[in-house]
This record gives C-alpha cells, structure tokens and sequence, in this order.
C-alpha cells in the first residue's frame, strides 16, 4: 500500500550510495618481494668495524700512589707524624695539575692569616703579656693588692642598682672566693663613698672597679673586659690563688650591728642618751672575722 511517490523516493536514495572508482585499488605483484635473507646474500656480509686505538695508561694520580703506598706497608702507621715520615718519599713523584700551587699559598689564606696575625703595637697583646697594662695607677685606701668593687644595694635607682648587680656577678664569677675581693657597698658605709669621691671626683657614681691598685672603670668597661677575657687575668692576677670561703660572722657582707647599740645609734651616758661612737650613721661595725682588712683572716664556710 502506499503511494507511487513514496517508492519513488526510495529509490531514489539506495541510487546516491557511494561506490568508488575500479582505479582506487592498489595493485601489486607478490613476485617482486624479497625476502631479507636474499638482499645479505646479494650485498655480502657487513664491513668489520675498525677496534678503536687501544689507550696509553696514564700515570697513576696523587691519590692512587698515596693509597698505593700506603698498601705497600706491613703495619700501617697510627699517628699523623708517621704518615707523614711515611709518605715523604713520595713528594717529588707526586704529579699535580698544570698551574696548581701549594696551599700554604692560597691567597685567601694569606689574608686570612695577616688578619688575624696582631700587629706589633696591637693593644692586645700587650695586656695579654701584662693584664693590668694600660690602667691609671689609682690605689684605693687600703686596696692596693686586692680587687676592690664599689656597690651600692639600694634601689633608688633601678639603673645604677641594675648596674651594680652586673659588675658584682661578672667580678664573682672570676673571683670563686677569693680573699682579694673587697666589695664596698657605698649604702652601708658613708666613708666608701666618700673615699670614692676623693678618687674620681664628686662626680663619681658607682659601680667602680679598682684592681692591684689600678682603676678599671664602670659597668661599660667590666663588661667589655669580660667580653675579651681581661676580667678574668686581671682578677687571677690580684688572686694569687688563695682561696676562702664566706665569711661565718657576716655572711659576706662585711659589717654586723653594733655590739653595744644593737644597731640603734644611741647608749646610755652620764649626760644621758648619746650618740654611739663606734658605729657607723646605720648601726653597724666592721666584722670582726672579715673586716675588710688586708691583715685579718677570713673564717671557713
């Protein structure tokens, strides 16, 4: 059923298929292939390659005899003096690369080593020959062959109480003890401030630091001695290496209240309450186990 258009159509379209060309098809003649074994037979066998020149041996390099040599021995030497002995022998038939130089002429060690080498006037090393060189001969009283610190123990002022508290710990730290160490606290006695005054001026403000009878400094000075090691010498130095421990009576702070005010600053008189003479304006007395004199003996721990 249908109609006759509609068949037509059909037709129509099976008619437009694409069918190529008879020329499009390869054609071949098997014949003409050859097969590989057939083209080596004709050519012949492939042309040997030439060996490549055989290579001269080069001279064993500085390290191999060094290791040869070495290898050779029957007990090898243990101490760097006798592998040197041991490889002397060695030295002139050591071949080392073209324009290469010893390393003691390395010119970044020269400079190095003429850095570092002091010059002949160099500051430092007169003060390592003599620790106290360079320092004003400025004895306190009675602290010419001792290190003599003055401190104060007040807070007042934070800053010269922080700066007291440096100098004493960097002076201690060196000292371990020692008997030659006399700290002043200017607090606790009016005389050693007035004996610092009379040696810098009024001007003068703790801490200070006198050693063997030469004036140090202040905190910025202990601290830069401290840094490149002189603190230690010159504290050693006025040490002699005796030793001692605190003080049993003070406990090391050189003064105790006095026996007959009990630290008050007044006794009983004829003319009635006077001024106590033998303590100090805050009560106190000299230890009598210390005391703060060259002649007296410090007591054990």
């Amino acid at each position: 059923m249908g109609c006759a258009s509609s068949k037509r159509v059909e037709r129509a379209v099976v008619a437009e298929v694409y069918k190529p060309p008879p020329a499009s098809i390869s054609v071949f003649d098997i014949n003409t292939v050859e097969e590989p074994w057939l083209i080596t037979a004709r050519e012949g066998p492939p042309e040997k390659e030439e060996a490549p020149p055989e290579k001269e041996e080069a001279p064993p390099r500085p390290a191999e005899q060094i290791l040869q040599k070495m290898e050779s021995l029957e007990q090898p030497p243990q101490p760097w003096s006798e592998v040197s002995r041991a490889l002397q022998t060695l030295k002139p038939d050591l071949l080392l690369p073209a324009g290469a130089r010893p390393v003691s002429t390395n010119p970044f060690l020269l400079r190095d080593r003429q850095a570092s080498r002091p010059a002949p006037d160099d500051p430092a090393r007169r003060w390592r020959r003599d620790p106290l060189d360079g320092l004003p001969a400025l004895p306190p009283p009675g602290g010419a062959a001792r290190v003599v610190l003055y401190t104060t123990s007040l807070r007042g002022v934070r800053r010269t109480f922080e700066a007291c508290e440096t100098a004493r710990k960097l002076v201690e730290a060196h000292c371990h003890g020692l008997a030659e160490l006399d700290e002043r606290d200017v607090s606790l006695h009016a005389e050693f401030l007035k004996e610092l005054r009379e040696l810098l001026g009024e001007e003068a403000l703790v801490p200070r630091l006198f050693v063997m009878g030469r004036y140090v400094g202040g905190v910025e000075k202990i601290e830069e001695f401290n840094e490149i090691g002189r603190l230690r010498l010159i504290v050693r130095l006025a040490a002699g290496g005796s030793v001692r421990g605190v003080c049993s009576g003070c406990g090391g702070a050189r003064f105790v209240p006095c026996v007959d005010c009990s630290g008050s600053r007044k006794v009983a008189g004829l003319g009635g309450v006077e001024r106590c003479g033998r303590c100090n304006e805050n009560g106190l007395v000299r230890c009598p186990a210390c005391g703060g004199t060259e002649d007296e003996e410090m007591d054990g721990p």
